[in-house]
């Protein structure tokens, strides 16, 4: 280390004595220039040859001899990025920069250095500096408004997405992108309308006509969702997300057997794929699935599947100890239910989760034994839940 961090001193020192002395002496100048340029050109015949180790090592001989370049330096940025080493490509970007403040390249690049790092607010300062010099770059509109939204800043995200899609208007993923920052804004129609342009401009596409239902279900639209989930498996049968979403509406609909076998195929499809969190999304729909069919054994059987592939599947929890209330296993249904509960520090999300659905139950003609000491035990933990967001809620407010 000590060897290295010497020699990188003496070849600072090198390119500083060379670049003062080729000020002095034009044929220096010549040479220094010359010699620059050819190592650039074997970086770049070393990168189209997808050699990128030795893309940077030419790169930086180039930068040796022109060590205020700023080209130079943001060529090996982009390499470096490409490569995944972020800290290096940041280091080069923002070398370029001292050199060279308005270099255009070297702001985008740092741009997405930065925000591959999660370092949003700084990525948005900069790209933000980049469209002060050229506002006409849909692609830099684009990432500012995903680095808005991962900040938190969903009305400037919604801005950005505008202007990527103003500047770009025949590209489906911006419209997309831009879609889903519309529907989480509550903006139903004009997430819808935004699909349809996407649709518009590529009409086969099987995850376009999801989304569409996906939308449309939301918005109440039932026969045209389930319409454009079918619209979907019939352009992509094997598309397993599309045949998730169908079965979770033929569920809603009352027909759980037809629910069924697509969540079945879909679990079919993510297991090919190798796709876990799917795999275990599937599995949890099956358990709610079969529970309506009042398959309480492959019910249970489900939700423990899809608890074992992702334990964060608080609702499989829940699914899971209301089918043991119905097989009779009451302790073990007390179980579940309490570990669920403990992984919820929200007073709403345990009455949407595990009261309203055991509730329900309780209603039915054949309530589950054991549900009322489960409710009661639901209850208790809501009650507490509800009284510490009092306590903070008081405590804020003399703060």
């Amino acid at each position: 280390m000590i060897l290295g961090f010497i020699l990188d001193r003496w070849k600072s020192a090198w390119s500083a004595v060379l670049y003062a002395a080729s000020n002095l002496f034009p044929a220096i100048e010549q040479w220094r220039v010359r010699k620059a340029k050819k190592y650039r050109q074997l970086g770049i015949d070393a990168y189209h040859a997808k050699d990128l180790g030795l893309a940077v090592y030419y790169l930086k001989k180039a930068i040796d001899y022109a060590p205020e370049d700023a080209g130079f330096h943001t060529d090996v940025g982009q390499i470096y990025y490409e490569m995944g080493q972020f800290a290096s490509a940041e280091n080069h970007f923002r070398r370029a920069l001292r050199y060279d403040y308005s270099n255009l390249r070297a702001l985008k690049g740092l741009g997405h250095t930065l925000q591959v790092l999660y370092r949003f607010s700084e990525a948005i300062s900069v790209y933000s500096r980049y469209l002060e010099l050229n506002p006409k770059d849909a692609d830099v509109y684009f990432n500012l408004g995903l680095a808005m939204s991962d900040s938190g800043d969903a009305a400037g995200a919604l801005k950005s997405y505008a202007g990527a899609a103003e500047l770009a208007p025949d590209n489906p993923h911006i419209l997309v992108v831009w879609a889903e920052a519309l529907y989480l804004a509550g903006k139903i129609d004009q997430a819808l309308a935004n699909l349809r342009r996407a649709l518009a401009l590529n009409p086969r596409d099987s995850e376009l006509y999801r989304r569409i239902g996906l939308v449309l279900e939301a918005n109440g639209d039932i026969d045209e969702a389930s319409n454009s989930y079918m619209d979907a498996i019939r352009l992509d049968g094997r598309n397993p997300r599309a045949h998730l979403d169908f079965s979770s509406l033929l569920d809603k609909n009352g027909r759980h057997r037809e629910a069924v076998s697509h969540a079945t195929e879909a679990m079919t499809l993510f297991e090919q794929a190798g796709n876990k969190i799917g795999i275990a999304a599937a599995f949890w729909n099956l358990g709610w699935f079969y529970y309506h069919l009042h398959e309480f054994d492959r019910s249970a059987e489900a939700s423990k599947n899809a608890i074992a592939i992702n334990p964060k599947l608080i609702g499989a929890q829940f699914n899971l100890g209301l089918a043991l209330l119905y097989l009779g296993r009451e302790q073990e249904a007390i179980e579940e239910y309490k570990t669920g509960a403990e992984g919820i520090s929200s007073a709403s999300d345990l009455k949407y989760w595990a009261i309203d659905d055991l509730q329900e139950a309780l209603e039915t003609s054949s309530p589950p034994p054991g549900g009322e000491k489960v409710l009661s035990i639901l209850r208790d933990k809501y009650e507490r839940l509800k009284e510490v967001r009092k306590t903070a809620g008081a405590a804020y407010a003399r703060s």
